[in-house]
């Protein structure tokens, strides 16, 4: 595979994606980025010796979300970048990549027999939606102040753990435990300052 090809190539096919009214399509494409590079950093620290399968990680990566907002899209995006990658991959390695697209929204951390690839990817997924990009989302969702103070007290900490217990790695729930702390700080310091009041001086 042609990575710099396929890059661009997936970065084209975002041309009409939308998740959310006031998002860009830059902003899955660089969710996708993202994706990719943390699978490879989490594949180095639980599986250093492993490398042969970077390529397939990345480019699942890359196209995961491509029907991010259908009702299972999972199936449908693996279905779209089949038609899109053919001219690309070999028949093996679009088999590999789909697969992960495929599962990746099928979470199943008790069950350690499925592949390394699908498991790392899916961490990797979870992990990008929180830390410093979860005040991202809090602001797609709630776009004023108030809205953002009400989501970041009293709706996001219902899911911190159901969350936690979807990730596949121990390391995974370390990382995922040092981006909950940093929201929580954040958290304090936008709720005393959403209200005039300087943080440290109350």
């Amino acid at each position: 595979m042609n990575l710099d090809v396929i890059k661009k190539v997936m970065y084209d096919s975002f041309e009409e994606f939308r998740n959310h009214p006031n998002e860009h399509k830059k902003d899955k494409y660089n969710h996708c980025e993202r994706v990719a590079v943390l699978a490879i950093n989490l594949r180095k620290l639980i599986f250093p010796d492993f490398s042969e399968r970077d390529d397939i990680l990345t480019v699942a990566a890359w196209f995961h979300d491509i029907r991010h907002g259908d009702e299972n899209h999972g199936t449908a995006g693996a279905n779209k970048t089949r038609e899109i990658l053919s001219p690309y991959c070999s028949a093996q390695e679009l088999d590999d990549i789909c697969y992960i697209i495929d599962n990746h929204p099928r979470r199943d951390p008790q069950n350690s027999e499925l592949p390394p690839c699908l498991r790392l990817h899916q961490d990797a997924d979870l992990l990008d939606h929180f830390g410093v990009f979860d005040a991202k989302v809090a602001i797609h969702r709630n776009v004023t102040v108030d809205g953002l103070r009400d989501f970041l007290l009293n709706e996001r900490p219902k899911y911190i753990e159901m969350w936690r217990s979807q990730l596949n790695f121990d390391i995974s729930k370390k990382i995922y435990d040092d981006k909950i702390e940093f929201m929580k700080e954040f958290t304090n310091r936008f709720v005393v300052e959403s209200k005039g009041e300087i943080y440290g001086y109350r």
